[in-house]
């Protein structure tokens, strides 16, 4: 059927029952009163640019899938096809009343269904509800200090003591997946014009029927990503409750996309070093955040902060904790700039990299060779700076002239460490010398 422009319709209770198209043109104005209602058995509806007044409902019944299109705002509609029956959008449609879930699917086609402030859904169960491999159920409202709000009822209740100001909300009804392991089937984006220092509680609702996707409710947990999907963290202080489908999580700080999770690869979502120099060489420290399956970590060094090479590896502890600290110490840095990094390196490979530290290793000239402890009893410990990578000699000489004790070492450019054990030495005053052919330095210590 075709209406032609006209000034006004006035429906009160009218029932279509042919299956076919309700086309209203272009300028139509269309008024359902309070209490009535247009059924639309097995018909679809191409409202285009008309008005549609509906205090009353549109209300989609059959056993046919039929669409709904429209590029105006309607308001009130009541889904009511046989069960697994379905309609679908043919277009992005907004809403500024109630969508009905009676009966029956809602397809959202790769549309969104905008809900705007003052739109919300009603009654979605395990066989009538919103779905489709894409497009969105969007609801846009203001959230100053937010308690148990749940905007447009489209399933993610929201309690903050902050001012997140005007707050997008996309709910998607399809599974996200990182390639193995998948999502159930729905996900919240929720962007927030102010989106830090929150530290709000989220309670994620879901249908244990459709949404599942396979996953079991006792081993759900929430991952949210900051970057629409690239990187994700899982979050603590989790709350399952699967006898009300909710699982619901405290102290977020910033959100982003949330989404219910079995086992999903979530990257290492920080990746922080640190580190100062010391006269013993420079103390490296990093921390890590989500860090899950990774396999172990470089530590490189570069003299240019270009190329790097490594120079250390260390275990991951991932199979143990999520968020770790890790340190290691460089004892054969440069005189000058060193530039340090540490990689991740997952168990499929993968790497993940830290922020690049510059430290300046600096030593007065009395620094660069010493030994400790002094006097000694039992060992002998020292370092000595070379320029470059070269073979030495280290002894222990008595004051007579006496080589005690000897070994050949090949040494780094940087500092070297040596440690000899002089506990079978008489008491006296001896000498630590460091030589090949270009180069002799004598350091002393006392034996008791």
């Amino acid at each position: 059927m075709k209406y032609k422009p006209l000034n006004t319709l006035l429906f009160c209770a009218l029932s279509f029952t042919a299956a076919a198209q309700m086309k209203v043109s272009n300028g139509t104005s269309i008024v359902i009163s309070s209490g009535a209602n247009i059924n639309l058995n097995d018909i679809s509806l191409d409202y285009a640019n008309s008005t549609i007044a509906v205090d009353g409902k549109l209300i989609f019944s059959g056993s046919a899938n039929n669409q709904i299109s429209g590029n105006t705002t309607i308001k009130n509609v009541s889904l009511a096809k046989t069960t697994g029956n379905k309609i679908s959008l043919g277009s992005n449609v907004s809403l500024d009343g109630s969508f009905d879930f009676s009966s029956g699917l809602l397809d959202l086609n790769g549309y969104d269904l905008n809900l705007g402030s003052t739109g919300s859904l009603l009654n979605e169960t395990n066989t009538s509800f919103a779905t489709g491999s894409s497009g969105y159920v969007i609801s846009n409202v203001n959230l100053n200090n937010p308690s148990g709000i749940n905007p447009g009822n489209i399933g993610v209740i929201i309690t903050s003591p902050n001012n997140w100001g005007n707050t997008i909300i996309k709910r998607g009804n399809y599974s996200l997946s990182d390639g193995t392991n998948q999502t159930i089937k729905r996900f919240f984006d929720i962007i927030p014009a102010n989106n830090t220092n929150l530290n709000a509680t989220l309670r994620f609702l879901y249908l244990d029927g459709s949404e599942l996707n396979g996953l079991q409710e006792s081993q759900f947990r929430l991952a949210l990503s900051g970057d629409n999907g690239a990187n994700w963290t899982s979050l603590s202080n989790v709350i399952l409750n699967p006898s009300q489908n909710y699982v619901e999580v405290s102290g977020v700080n910033a959100v982003g996309r949330v989404s219910l999770v079995n086992d999903f690869t979530l990257p290492l979502s920080a990746l922080t070093l640190s580190g100062k120099a010391q006269k013993s060489g420079v103390t490296l420290k990093w921390l890590t955040v989500n860090e899950v399956d990774v396999s172990h970590f470089l530590t490189e060094k570069s003299y240019d902060g270009k190329k790097f090479s490594s120079f250390s590896r260390v275990g991951s502890k991932s199979d143990v904790s999520k968020d770790n600290n890790y340190g290691i110490d460089d004892k054969n840095p440069l005189l000058g700039m060193n530039y340090y990094r540490i990689t991740a390196v997952d168990k499929d490979g993968k790497t993940t990299y830290s922020n690049i530290l510059p430290i300046n290793f600096s030593l007065a000239k009395e620094e660069q060779a010493s030994i400790y402890p002094n006097p000694t009893t039992k060992d002998i410990n020292g370092s000595y700076y070379m320029p470059f990578a070269q073979r030495v000699r280290l002894s222990v000489i008595s004051s007579i002239g006496k080589v005690e004790l000897s070994k050949s070492v090949n040494t780094t450019a940087g500092l070297n460490h040596f440690s000899f054990d002089v506990s079978t030495l008489p008491t006296g005053t001896y000498f630590i010398q460091v030589s090949n052919p270009t180069i002799s330095n004598q350091l002393k210590f006392i034996k008791n």
